[in-house]
């Protein structure tokens, strides 16, 4: 709306400002809060400082997430970051709202069982799981049908049939950058939930140091070759580098089992492998239809092959996905 309106670059920055207004004041009307006058500086030191922490790992993160968007135009211009930031919303951003159904949820329910850790280790693997039906799903169905998708929706004033492989080469880039990052997620709330801001922001310096740092090395040594898709390279070798460090985090924080830990989520991850192969094949088999017949009939045939594999072989239904949420 604000763009329509004329407002230029500054829709985004009103955007957030409007939904973080209108969602206090839902807030206020559904969970009245009113401050008595009392102030206790002693009871308050430890939540400041976690206060702090929490606040500084935001900003880090808000940092090395955005810092792409920049060296996208600076090295390549205007019309390749519009392209490269199509790919990352269509890849980043779902991930990122479609993995908070879950990590809305996570931080309360890992502060509560804090002092349990059997039944911590067993919630974190439940999240995962989650985390993965989730988006996983998704991520296939960039995989397979994201080039017929882009020509039906996107292809028309401004865009070229040139500029669809630019755009699906950097989203397919990005899908693994999705798939650690929807994981990733679950890490802080964890150690947060644990009493362990600080571990938090630990991982944080090393993402916003890393990752920004290799999207100037990949820009630097590939963009003459592969243009704006190096900075999607420099995501997909910096991340996994960050994550790494999470999972060390992690790992010791809760000497999480990692044997248990795979064995939980390999067979979620062989379930969308095996709608990605059904799709494959259906695409092949439809050849010269249209765009359109291709991306529903593929897309069909991924999710019912998932949800099939997911239900018979995993035993994961909705009841079983409401009972973990709940924790």
């Amino acid at each position: 709306m604000f763009a329509y309106l004329g407002f230029t670059i500054w829709c985004f920055t009103l955007a957030s400002l409007t939904r973080a207004f209108v969602f206090g004041v839902i807030m206020q009307i559904r969970h009245p809060f009113f401050p008595r006058l009392l102030f206790k500086p002693r009871e308050v030191v430890d939540y400041v400082r976690f206060g702090i922490r929490s606040a500084s790992s935001q900003v880090l993160y808000q940092l090395y997430t955005n810092l792409d968007y920049p060296i996208v135009t600076y090295y390549f211009g205007a019309h390749a970051n519009g392209l490269y930031f199509a790919a990352y919303a269509i890849v980043l951003e779902p991930v990122k709202t479609i993995a908070n159904v879950v990590i809305d949820v996570a931080f309360p329910t890992f502060a509560r069982l804090r002092d349990d850790r059997p039944a911590l280790v067993d919630q974190f693997i439940k999240f995962t799981r989650l985390n993965l039906i989730a988006v996983l799903p998704f991520i296939v169905l960039i995989a397979l049908v994201l080039p017929e998708f882009l020509r039906v929706f996107y292809v028309g004033s401004k865009w070229t049939l040139n500029d669809v492989p630019y755009v699906v080469n950097a989203a397919r880039i990005l899908c693994l950058v999705g798939l650690l990052r929807a994981l990733g997620f679950l890490g802080p709330p964890l150690l947060d939930g644990m009493g362990h801001p600080e571990r938090t922001l630990r991982y944080m310096v090393i993402a916003a140091v890393v990752v920004p740092g290799m999207f100037l090395l990949s820009a630097n040594l590939l963009g003459d070759h592969i243009n704006f898709l190096s900075v999607a390279v420099g995501w997909a070798i910096g991340y996994p580098i960050a994550f790494a460090a999470l999972c060390y985090l992690v790992y010791k924080a809760v000497e999480l089992p990692v044997a248990m830990y795979l064995r939980a989520s390999w067979g979620i991850v062989g379930c969308c492998l095996g709608g990605y192969l059904a799709g494959l094949a259906v695409k092949q088999l439809l050849g010269a239809q249209s765009d359109g017949v291709r991306m529903v009939i593929v897309s069909a045939t991924a999710f019912a092959t998932i949800g099939a594999l997911l239900v018979f072989w995993q035993k994961i239904t909705p009841r079983s996905i409401g009972r973990a949420l709940k924790g």
